[in-house]
Formats: C-alpha cells, structure tokens, sequence
C-alpha cells in the first residue's frame, strides 16, 4: 500500500486499524463502497486518488521481465497441472516465445475434465482475487499482487501433437 501516491506510513496505519485492511483489493474495495471516504483526515477526494493510484500501479506493473515473469509462470502451471482433470498444463504466449517484456501469462490445460469444472477449481486456488472473462474455454486470472494470468483448456484431441507431450519431453 506504500506503492499508492498519497499513502504513507500513518495514514496506511490508521486504515488498517479502522477498517483491518492489509492488502491493495481490500483497499481498493474500502474505497469504491465509501468506507475510507469516512475515515476521519480522508474524503472522498482522497478515495478518488487511492482509486487513481491503484489503477496507475496495475498499468505500471503490466509488463515484466521475462525471467520474471517465466518464474511466475513456471508456478502457475505447476499450480494448475495439479488440478484433478488436468493431463497437461504448458506455458503458452509470449513468455513461450521468450520475449523480452511480457505483458500476458498464458497456460495451456489439456484436460480430460470439463472445462466449468475446471473453472471452479481454479476460482478456489489460493491468491486469486477476481475470476472471469471467461468464455467456454477460457478465462482470466487476476491475482491478489495484482498480475493476471489467462487459462485456456483443451482437450487432448485438440491440443495437437506438440501440447499433448509431458512438459519434460518438450524442446527447450
């Protein structure tokens, strides 16, 4: 929260005394519904530029560098590739290509589950703070550090003979 212009140290510290607000979602959340507005030394101008700050800091934090994002990545599919349902998870977009700025994490799910399923499993992972965009085979996730992650299922017949070899098997 001291990443947000206009935060400092006592006024993050009297937000969380009077609302127990420990992360950016919460406070963005606090400030949309009114709750930091009445906050004595706050106002509404002030929720307007806590809202403008966490909406400055998801466009700065957009784009990685590629060993980071691959690090984050790497975690999600081994997250996702535990799933029940799920044969196969591969890193797929950007972060496949190895780019040098990436602004999209995207995993592959060959899965014998159905894809709803699927779905409301991964609504459930621990740290996913928004769940949707979603459309028969596809969805975003948006993480509670505020980065987000697309999720496309597949099932073997369709992923082709490439997605459908064990991660171990693919060429680097």
């Amino acid at each position: 929260m001291l990443q947000v212009s206009g935060l400092g140290v006592a006024k993050i510290r009297q937000i969380h005394d009077a609302l127990d607000i420990d992360s950016l979602p919460e406070l963005e959340a606090a400030a949309r519904d009114g709750r930091l507005a009445r906050l004595p030394r706050f106002g509404a101008k002030t929720a307007e530029n806590v809202l403008k700050g966490i909406a400055f800091l998801r466009q700065a934090s957009e784009f990685k560098l590629s060993h980071h994002a691959a690090e984050e990545a790497e975690t999600l599919r081994a997250a996702l590739e535990r799933l029940p349902g799920v044969t196969c998870a591969v890193i797929g977009g950007e972060v496949r290509r190895r780019c040098e700025l990436v602004k999209e994490l995207i995993v592959v799910l060959v899965a014998e589950a159905q894809p709803a399923d699927l779905f409301k499993r991964m609504a459930q992972l621990p740290g996913v703070y928004e769940f949707g965009g979603h459309d028969e085979r596809q969805v975003t996730l948006r993480f509670a550090g505020g980065s987000s992650a697309q999720v496309v299922v597949t099932t073997p017949v369709n992923a082709g003979e490439y997605w459908s070899r064990p991660p171990a098997a693919m060429p680097t």
